[in-house]
């Protein structure tokens, strides 16, 4: 009898432990998006750049050069993928495979899964954020008035046409329909230039960010594709965590509107990381910044960029 209740005790645990493991993550994947702002690399940064780029497993690099990449490449012995217009994928696992155009790339993990990885740089002009607030200059056409719901819907049409609509955008969603992803997990980064639906919400107006509650086109579509918003997924409220990228240099957080008064830069959450799949859990989340940015997680000596860096861990069941 002692012998048979010890038996049935063993297989109890075996199988708790086996419930245990299948419940556990197979991989923990660390996804970043940096823009670079490659205007300012000199000799200091771009080792400080590599070595930030080595705090994550999978990276999508906006403003980035093809030169300065394949040195960055040989300085952390990442594998790379050199997209049109400024853009790196580096990846601590190998490259096995390209979309169409070298939008994304499908990455091999040290366990043998496969995820894929596509990143985009929208364009900076028009920057609806500017138009709301009345900031003239180079990214702007024309002011909306925020108060006007038939100008704020004419903005949302506009920013459609112009980024995820546009040219780069088109080029990222006609590769994404061209690659047969199927059950494999699959991370969007990028500097979009446009701020998310779901920031730009009725709380955040009566908090005093922004003007009105847009409705913007890309990450509406992002979301339609399948795709949630990592940073937002971890942190749900923007009041409480706002999450802003840009802007982090501090020569760039004031501007001046059409009537030339200074006034606060408008702040805003406009790099992104996407996830799509089963068994995709956004984990944890890290902003990099300059030192003395207070709000950034962790700063990092000779960074350059006005934007802040997103970096997002990932459990892969």
């Amino acid at each position: 009898m002692k012998r048979n209740l010890l038996l049935i005790l063993i297989l109890v645990a075996a199988f708790n432990l086996n419930a245990q493991a299948d419940n556990e993550p197979l991989n923990a994947l660390k996804v970043m998006s940096k823009n670079v702002l490659f205007s300012s690399l000199d000799r200091d940064s771009v080792p400080a750049l590599a070595e930030n780029i080595k705090e994550a497993d999978i990276i999508g690099c906006q403003e980035l050069n093809a030169i300065t990449a394949r040195k960055i490449a040989r300085m952390t012995g990442y594998y790379y993928c050199i997209q049109e217009g400024l853009r790196v994928i580096f990846s601590k696992y190998p490259i096995v495979a390209k979309a169409p155009g070298r939008e994304g790339v499908l990455i091999q993990l040290e366990s043998g899964q496969k995820v894929w990885l596509f990143n985009l740089h929208l364009p900076s002009t028009n920057y609806g954020p500017y138009e709301l607030n009345d900031i003239g200059g180079w990214f702007t056409k024309k002011s909306v008035d925020p108060s006007d719901a038939a100008q704020v819907a004419a903005l949302e049409e506009t920013q459609r046409v112009k980024r995820i609509d546009g040219k780069e955008g088109k080029r990222f969603l006609k590769s994404f329909e061209k690659t047969s992803v199927g059950d494999i997990p699959v991370f969007v980064t990028g500097d979009f230039n446009e701020p998310s639906h779901l920031d730009w919400t009725p709380g955040m107006v009566e908090a005093g960010w922004f003007p009105a509650a847009v409705r913007w086109p890309a990450s509406l579509r992002l979301y339609k594709l399948g795709f949630g918003d990592a940073f937002r997924f971890l942190h749900p409220d923007p009041v409480a965590v706002p999450g802003f990228t840009w802007t982090c240099d501090p020569d760039q957080q004031t501007n001046t509107n059409t009537a030339g008064r200074t006034i606060r830069e408008p702040f805003d959450r406009i790099d992104f990381v996407y996830f799509r799949g089963e068994g995709i859990t956004p984990a944890d989340s890290v902003l990099f910044g300059p030192a003395g940015d207070d709000r950034s997680d962790a700063h990092r000596d000779h960074f350059v960029s006005d934007h802040r860096t997103l970096m997002v861990e990932f459990n892969l069941q």
